[in-house]
């Protein structure tokens, strides 16, 4: 083969040895900007996942903190219902006592005065018997 013909295939050869590496090069580098982006949307994906399930875990605490609140407020009022109802029945006691009390007052001044009424009579009587010289 003539170095004339030989030397310009020599030269296409190179040029298509160089383009089919440059368009391999290309390919890769697409493939890998490819992968790159596929690995960026699962990892994106993986994030939101992962605060969704934060979130709902969230919202879980806080209906377990309002459910925790809500049953120590009733058994908060439960407790002050029993107080105020002991207090009333108290003081239901001490109005009863202190009407006993007044009643027996009463009847202790009602005998109070019988028992004076009838020892005045019984201590003229007895003044006027020791005064009369029988």
């Amino acid at each position: 083969m003539p170095v004339y013909v030989f030397v310009p295939l020599l030269v296409v050869a190179l040029l298509a040895g160089f383009g089919v590496a440059y368009m391999l090069l290309r390919n890769r580098q697409g493939n890998g900007a490819i992968a790159i982006e596929a690995k960026a949307t699962q990892t994106l994906s993986e994030a939101e996942t992962q605060a969704k399930e934060k979130l709902l875990e969230a919202k879980e605490e806080a209906v377990k903190v309002r459910t925790a609140a809500e049953q120590e407020a009733r058994e908060y009022r439960v407790q002050s219902q029993q107080i105020e109802k002991r207090l009333l029945q108290k003081e239901e006691n001490l109005d009863r006592k202190g009407e006993d009390l007044n009643r027996r007052e009463r009847e202790l001044t009602g005998k109070e005065k019988g028992l004076d009424s009838s020892r005045t009579p019984t201590a003229s009587r007895s003044a006027s018997f020791s005064a009369s010289p029988t």
